[in-house]
C-alpha cells in the first residue's frame, strides 16, 4: 500500500508539472501576439508580439518578454565586418507556441566595432560565427538601440500549405539553389524561410527594406 501511495504521488507530482509548464498554451492569444498577426503603421514601421520594428528598443523588448535575455554581438568567423547586435530569446513562448526570438539592433559601424573592442569576453558558436559579450556599461546603452529586424525560429517545421492558410497567399515564392524555400509578403514586410534540412525562419523588417531583398532573393534562385 506505501509503494502505491508513493507511485501515486510522484505520478501526481509530474502532472502537476506538465500542467504549470504547458498552462500558457491555453490561455487565449492578445492581438499581435501570435506570429502571423503583423500590422503596419501609417509610417511603415511593422508591428509584431507587442513590438513596433524601427521605433521600439531592445530594453522595451526586456520589459515585455523577461530578462532571461543574451545580448552580444554575432560575427561570422571568417569575416573581417564588424558583425551585428542581437539579443535573443532560446526558449521563447507566445500562446503556447515557442521558438527562438532573435531581435536585431540598428546599430552603426563604428559603434559595434568599438563594444567589440571592449568585450568582455568572446565565445565560439557551432554555426562557424562567435558572440562578442558586451561588458557591462556597454550592454546597458546597447539596449537602448532601436530593433531593426526580428527573427522567430519556431519549434514546429513549417510547411508551405500551412504558411499560406496563417499568412495569406505571398507576393513572391523563390526557391534558391541551395533548396531554400521563401514566401514574401511585401506590404508586411515578412518572409518566411522553409528549410528543407534543418531550422525554418520568419524574418520582420520595415516593408520598404523588402524590393532589395527580392533583389537579393531574386539572384539566388534556382531558376537562373
Amino acid at each position: 500500500m506505501k509503494v502505491f501511495l508513493g507511485v501515486l504521488l510522484a505520478l501526481l507530482a509530474v502532472v502537476a508539472l506538465w500542467l504549470w509548464q504547458v498552462k500558457d498554451a491555453h490561455l487565449p492569444a492578445k492581438p499581435g501576439d501570435l506570429p502571423w498577426q503583423v500590422t503596419v503603421s501609417s509610417d511603415g514601421l511593422p508591428q509584431v508580439f507587442g513590438l513596433t520594428i524601427g521605433q521600439d528598443s531592445l530594453a522595451q523588448a526586456r520589459q515585455l518578454f523577461g530578462e532571461d535575455a543574451k545580448i552580444g554581438i554575432i560575427a561570422r568567423q571568417d569575416e573581417e565586418g564588424q558583425g551585428q547586435l542581437e539579443m535573443f530569446y532560446t526558449l521563447f513562448n507566445r500562446a503556447g507556441l515557442s521558438g527562438k526570438l532573435v531581435l536585431v539592433a540598428d546599430v552603426a559601424a563604428p559603434q559595434l566595432l568599438a563594444w567589440r573592442s571592449r568585450a568582455s569576453r568572446r565565445e565560439i558558436l557551432s554555426n562557424a560565427s562567435s558572440i562578442f559579450h558586451l561588458n557591462a556599461d556597454d550592454a546597458a546603452t546597447a539596449q537602448q538601440q532601436p530593433i531593426q529586424r526580428i527573427v522567430f525560429a519556431p519549434s514546429v517545421r513549417l510547411q508551405t500549405g500551412m504558411v499560406t492558410r496563417l499568412f495569406g497567399q505571398p507576393d513572391h515564392e523563390i526557391t534558391t539553389a541551395e533548396g531554400s524555400h521563401h514566401l514574401l509578403y511585401m506590404e508586411k514586410g515578412v518572409v518566411i524561410e522553409i528549410h528543407p534540412k534543418g531550422k525554418d525562419f520568419i524574418h520582420y523588417q520595415k516593408p520598404a527594406e523588402m524590393p532589395l531583398l527580392l533583389t537579393k532573393l531574386q539572384a539566388l534562385s534556382a531558376d537562373l
